[in-house]
């Protein structure tokens, strides 16, 4: 019995304390995956309006999607374009979340969608997420966010 309460131990002192620094409220401010759509030939070949709505996006997504982490839930603003029109609009969403090591795992609660993340970094003041695509770190499609507030 002592030695699973070691064993406990040692995982809350290692696990727990990412776990409380990622709480609060953090605001997008880069994203790979954005550079990455600008740079890519289809987004440099298409037409004025597939770019023009693209960039309308890109915009939205980086003036108005936060990812804000309770004790054991996300609330976070994801961006939409409907059916492919303007104007492109923010959704709210909920997941539940839990944090394994260097791995962020997402659950939304409203549709069947998870998806996983390598925490970069978690500082005082910046959160860096890097998607899990084909259980591989996607680089060049991270996500930078900055801290708003702390909640509790």
């Amino acid at each position: 019995m002592n030695q699973v309460l070691f064993y406990f131990l040692v995982y809350v002192q290692f696990i727990h304390p990412n776990s409380e620094r990622i709480i609060g409220k953090w605001d997008l401010i880069s994203s790979g995956t954005i550079e990455s759509i600008k740079n890519s030939d289809g987004y440099l070949l298409s037409d004025l309006k597939t770019q023009t709505l693209a960039n309308e996006m890109f915009q939205v997504a980086l003036d108005s999607v936060f990812y804000e982490f309770k004790k054991d839930t996300l609330i976070y603003q994801d961006v939409a374009v409907p059916e492919g029109q303007m104007p492109v609009k923010t959704i709210t969403r909920k997941a539940i979340w839990t944090l394994h090591g260097d791995t962020l795992m997402v659950k939304e609660l409203e549709r069947n969608y998870f998806r996983t993340y390598v925490v970069n970094t978690i500082g005082k003041d910046s959160l860096s997420l890097y998607p899990i695509i084909d259980n591989k770190a996607n680089f060049k499609g991270g996500y930078t966010f900055i801290r708003v507030s702390i909640n509790k």
